[in-house]
């Protein structure tokens, strides 16, 4: 798998398999805090345009997933 483009950024999502408004907000937030408000706004219209099972995979090509 390719790295991330933010690898500095480490969210856990794990603990929110089977939730994926919940995922995508975490992931959203997260990077707009770590100041990186476009890769927030990609990630969030990419989220909408894969399927649920894909958001994890989506996730990790932005930050380290654990």
């Amino acid at each position: 798998m390719d790295n991330p483009r933010h690898p500095e950024i480490i969210v856990e999502l794990l603990e929110q398999a089977g939730k994926p408004v919940a995922q995508l907000s975490l992931v959203r937030r997260t990077l707009q805090k770590a100041g990186y408000p476009d890769s927030a706004q990609e990630f969030t219209t990419l989220a909408f345009q894969v399927e649920e099972h894909e958001l994890l995979d989506l996730a990790r090509k932005f930050v380290t997933v654990v």
